[in-house]
Parts: structure tokens; C-alpha cells; sequence
């Protein structure tokens, strides 16, 4: 037991003294280290523990832990997914990050910030530091990251026929190359649509299932043993807006039964800023209207959750108006009268003239009454002029 104690401080003093970078600890050696330091503790004594150092090497190695674990939950669970995947993913998420060029070069600048503070801590490994030195390249030239948008082809008979995996006839191609509740959809948009549900994928199978016991999508289930007939009578019989609602229906077959709530995978995709969601009512443009409330789940029923998942996969989710006005009444007021103020002065030409044109209208309407107004105590003061002479005649 002695030689088993001596060989679990060796192993430990040495990974401690043996630093991985300049004075620092890989973080995983770091927790290697706290792992032999509790053994340890098991076999000595207190005051052993204590006198050789380990109570305050284990106190500083549990400091550094705790320090690293707030940065990570500070970069929270999402970029920590991308930390563990392919450099592909990291490149996306950049991308992503940076549609919103402004806020999202703020964003970025903040998870360089948490990296530089776990390189305070501990060595940062070959994974960290390549996504790190990524954030910092996308900070300075943030063009050279964002995200590219795919090249949108026409869909054409010989596309079409590849994707769906027999020939398509121009009544098939008619159902496809027209506007969809307002959106022509590309032969990209059509391949992902399909993505797995295609003859040579793995799904294909599960959807001539579905067709078979559900259905199509508000109609009725098809009666067909072959598969390739039934695939092909799916698709020659319904329109495109149908085939797209019977995919979705099946992909989240599990979600439209319900509850609508938090932990719905359909509420949850319709939580995203892509669908025009924000938790701020004042700058929420989710259309409750169209799809129902997410953050209430008022209104939520499968067929406005299917209408969502059919704009979703057609990339056309549509945007309502903002759920609540400002209620800073104070900003409001402010508007309000530099509205006013701005209008009056914009247009003061136009008031001017209308009160020209009031007071000339209202001289032709009462100029009658004001000429004998106006001259009503001359005519007074002649006649009384007249009566004095006659009356001086007389008295001659």
C-alpha cells in the first residue's frame, strides 16, 4: 500500500512540475492532477495532506477548473458543440454569426474575449486555438467569413426526373417550376425538400409507409403494394404544396401530435430569429396570426404547425407585424411632436396659402355687409349736412 501511496505522489508531482506551455496546464492534465490529489487525500493523514503542499495545490487546481468551466458556460452549449466538429461547422457558424454584421462582429468579439481568458487559465488545445485564430480573422475581415449564398438554378425535366428517380413529363415539371404560394422554388430547394425521401435514400421506404397508413397530407391514403407505382402515383396525382405537407407530416410526425409546448420540437423551431421570433414583443415580427403563438402556444394546432414547416422547407416563412408597440412614452411623445413639428415645417408653404385663400373667400362672401358698415356713418354724416343748410334757408 506504501509503494502504491509513493507511486500516486510521484505520478502527481511529476505532471505537476511538467508544465504542457510555458507555466500552464493542458486543462484536461489539470483534472488529471485533482483526481491523484483525492486519492491521495484518501491514504495521507490531514496533516500530511496539508504539510506537503497538496491542500493548497488542490485548492488552486480546483481555482483554475472553476474558472475555465464559467468561461465555457459563458461560450455557451452551441459554440461548444462546434468546438468538438468538423472546421467545416465552425466556418458555418461564423458565417451564421455574421449575417448580422454589426451585432454579430460584437458577438464574435465577446467569445475572443472568453478564449483569451481560458488561455489565462490553461494551454488551450490545437482545436481551441484554431477556432480561436478563425474569430479573430473573422473580426478583421468579416466579408471574407460570411456566409455565400448558394447559386439558384432553374429546375429542369432531366433535373427533376434525377431527384425524384423516374422521367418527369411537363405536367410533373408544371407542378414544380411555378410560383409556390408565391416562391419559385429552385432545383436546390427541390433537392433538399426531398433530401432523404428519394428512391436511392434511407427514408424512402418510410414514406411509402406513411402514404400507405396516414396518407397524403389532407387527402387519403394510397392503396399500392408496388413502390415504385405508389412513389410514382404520389407524385403525379398531387400538386407540389401537398407532396411538401405529406414530407413534413412524416419528418415531424412525433411533434404534431402534441402538446404544443416548450419542449416541442416544432415551437422550438419556431422560437429561431429565422422565423422573425424574438422574446421582445416590442421587436417580436413572428406571424402568430399565420402559424399561432409560440410563446403562449394560443392558437396552436397541427395544421398552422404544418403550414409553418411547409414555409420553412420552401424557405419562405412569412413575417407579421411587431407584436407590441414601444411602450416608452417618453420616446413617443417625443416622436410624436418632432412628427409634427417636422410636418409643419415641411409644409408650411401649404398652410400659409390655405389661410390667404380662407381670408380672400371670406372678404367676397361678407364684402357687402362690410361696404355698408363701412360706409354706413358717411352717408349719416352728409345727410346730416344737408338738414343743417336747409334748416339755415328757413330761418333767413
Amino acid at each position: 500500500m506504501k509503494n502504491l501511496y509513493r507511486i500516486k505522489k510521484k505520478a502527481f508531482n511529476d505532471q505537476y512540475n511538467k508544465k504542457d506551455e510555458g507555466n500552464k496546464w493542458l486543462l484536461i492534465n489539470v483534472k488529471k492532477m485533482i483526481d491523484y490529489l483525492l486519492l491521495i487525500k484518501e491514504e495521507a493523514s490531514e496533516d500530511e495532506f496539508k504539510s506537503e503542499g497538496f491542500e493548497d495545490k488542490l485548492t488552486e487546481l480546483n481555482g483554475i477548473v472553476d474558472r475555465c468551466e464559467k468561461v465555457y458556460g459563458k461560450l455557451g452549449t452551441s459554440w461548444q458543440v462546434l468546438l468538438d466538429s468538423a472546421d467545416g461547422l465552425t466556418l458555418k457558424a461564423i458565417g451564421e454569426i455574421l449575417k448580422d454584421l454589426e451585432g454579430g462582429k460584437g458577438k464574435l468579439q465577446t467569445i475572443s474575449g472568453h478564449f483569451d481568458g481560458l488561455a489565462g487559465e490553461v494551454v488551450l488545445t490545437d482545436r481551441e486555438k484554431d477556432v480561436h485564430t478563425k474569430i479573430k480573422e473573422a473580426i478583421e475581415n468579416p466579408e471574407k467569413f460570411k456566409d455565400k449564398p448558394t447559386p439558384q438554378t432553374k429546375i429542369t425535366k432531366e433535373d427533376l426526373g434525377k431527384i425524384l428517380g423516374f422521367d418527369a413529363d411537363d405536367t410533373l415539371l408544371g407542378k414544380w417550376d411555378k410560383a409556390i404560394d408565391g416562391k419559385i422554388l429552385s432545383k436546390e430547394t427541390i433537392e433538399a425538400i426531398f433530401g432523404d425521401y428519394v428512391p436511392t435514400k434511407a427514408k424512402h421506404k418510410d414514406i411509402l409507409s406513411h402514404l400507405r397508413d396516414s396518407g397524403v397530407e389532407g387527402g387519403s391514403t394510397i392503396k399500392e403494394d408496388d413502390d415504385e407505382k405508389l412513389w410514382k402515383k404520389f407524385l403525379t396525382d398531387n400538386d407540389a404544396t401537398k407532396v411538401i405537407k405529406t414530407l413534413v407530416a412524416h419528418e415531424y410526425e412525433n411533434a404534431l401530435k402534441g402538446p404544443f409546448d416548450e419542449n416541442n420540437e416544432i415551437v422550438k423551431e419556431m422560437r429561431k430569429s429565422e422565423s422573425h421570433y424574438n422574446e421582445d414583443d416590442e421587436k417580436n415580427k413572428f406571424d402568430k396570426e399565420r402559424y399561432g403563438n409560440p410563446k403562449t402556444f394560443e392558437g396552436m394546432d397541427r395544421a398552422k404547425a404544418i403550414q409553418f414547416l411547409f414555409d420553412k422547407k420552401i424557405k419562405n416563412i412569412k413575417q407579421g407585424s411587431v407584436w407590441k408597440e414601444s411602450s416608452d412614452d417618453d420616446n413617443g411623445k417625443k416622436k410624436e411632436e418632432g412628427g409634427v413639428l417636422n410636418h409643419l415645417r415641411n409644409n408650411w408653404y401649404w398652410y400659409v396659402g390655405a389661410i390667404v385663400l380662407i381670408i380672400a373667400l371670406l372678404g367676397v362672401i361678407f364684402w357687402k355687409n362690410i361696404s355698408e358698415w363701412w360706409n354706413g356713418p358717411a352717408e349719416e354724416e352728409g345727410k346730416g349736412a344737408e338738414d343743417n343748410e336747409e334748416e339755415e334757408k328757413e330761418n333767413e
